[in-house]
């Protein structure tokens, strides 16, 4: 009966989840997620929200960014040794890259699944522009993992071609130091922040 009662109410908060997120998200957008610190489970709350989503009939991807800390593919259970930073640096189709979720139909994934430490000489804003103007003809929502933005400055360089910035904070953070640095850091490149997310973390 309890893990009944706590698998349900885990489903719960991450309905929860998308009905505020689709409250602040429009259709065919691309939105960052990034981090105030590294311990807030972001990977799996993008993927909880971005299946429950795509549950609910939406077409979603998930283009993982974070080179430093790559989770997506360990947590989808995809073994697979090509990714964003491949599709960048050898500037390579990205449709050749894309892989299928195993539980969402709905849910496509480019992934990062190999650790780089040099996520920022690979960053071209004509060529990454182009590659998310194509995925918006063809998802309702572009779901973009990226490094702890307050550590990592590659992080900060998304925000400009995204719709808008949804940031994750630990509740010891809130309000605290590295929550602050990491949204003085988005609002340095003009950020549309849209929401911040608290975890237990």
């Amino acid at each position: 009966m309890f893990n009944k009662n706590k698998k349900e109410e885990i489903e719960k908060s991450f309905i929860s989840l998308k009905n505020n997120f689709l409250k602040i998200s429009h259709k065919n957008s691309l939105v960052q997620f990034v981090s105030s610190n590294e311990k807030v489970n972001k990977a799996s709350l993008i993927l909880n929200l971005a299946r429950t989503l795509a549950k609910d009939n939406y077409k979603v991807i998930i283009v993982e960014a974070d080179f430093r800390n790559p989770r997506m593919g360990e947590l989808c259970d995809i073994d697979f040794d090509r990714g964003f930073y491949d599709i960048l640096e050898k500037e390579k189709p990205y449709e050749n890259f894309i892989v299928k979720d195993h539980f969402q139909k709905n849910l496509d994934l480019i992934l990062a699944p190999s650790k780089k430490e040099d996520g920022q000489n690979v960053l071209s804003y004509d060529r990454i522009n182009a590659i998310f103007d194509s995925l918006k003809e063809k998802y309702d929502f572009i779901l973009l993992d990226t490094a702890c933005n307050e550590k990592y400055d590659d992080a900060n360089f998304y925000p400009s071609l995204c719709d808008s910035v949804i940031v994750f904070a630990g509740k010891k953070d809130f309000r605290k130091k590295k929550l602050n640095g990491s949204l003085r850091k988005l609002e340095n490149v003009n950020a549309q922040i849209s929401g911040i997310i608290t975890t237990d973390n």
